[in-house]
Parts: structure tokens; C-alpha cells; sequence
């Protein structure tokens, strides 16, 4: 039987943990910040979302939900 797949660099385990059990998209995951994340009440606030212009640029905006704004994802 294969081993259950694991992040390969401790540096990413806690975004492939909120990728996969929080249901976050990748331009919130991206933009998330230090300050977003609470590890004592394990919260996850999710307060913008980047997103990828077609020039290449990459701009920092609101997530596509309002409940995104305000409520932290556990």
C-alpha cells in the first residue's frame, strides 16, 4: 500500500493542510498573510485574494465572498 501523500517541505504543510480541509482557493491562499492565521483558536481569516492579470501582473482584492470578509475559516 503507497504512503498517504504528504507535503513535501514543512515550509508548505500549512498551506496544502488549508488547501485541502478549508476549502480555500488558491488566489486566497496565496494572499494570505501571518496575521491572518491564529493557531491558538486555530482561525483562518481570509481578507483578500490575489489574482493573476493577463499581463502577468498580480493584484491583491476582496474574496469572491462576502462571508469570506469577516468569518474565520476553521
Amino acid at each position: 500500500m503507497p504512503a498517504s501523500p504528504r507535503p513535501s517541505s514543512p515550509r508548505y504543510r500549512l498551506f496544502v493542510l488549508l488547501a485541502a480541509f478549508a476549502q480555500l482557493r488558491f488566489g486566497e491562499l496565496v494572499a494570505l498573510r501571518r496575521r491572518d492565521i491564529d493557531l491558538r483558536t486555530m482561525d483562518a481569516r481570509v481578507r483578500r485574494a490575489t489574482a493573476e492579470m493577463e499581463d502577468g501582473t498580480q493584484i491583491d482584492d476582496d474574496p469572491k465572498s462576502e462571508a469570506g470578509n469577516d468569518r474565520p475559516r476553521r
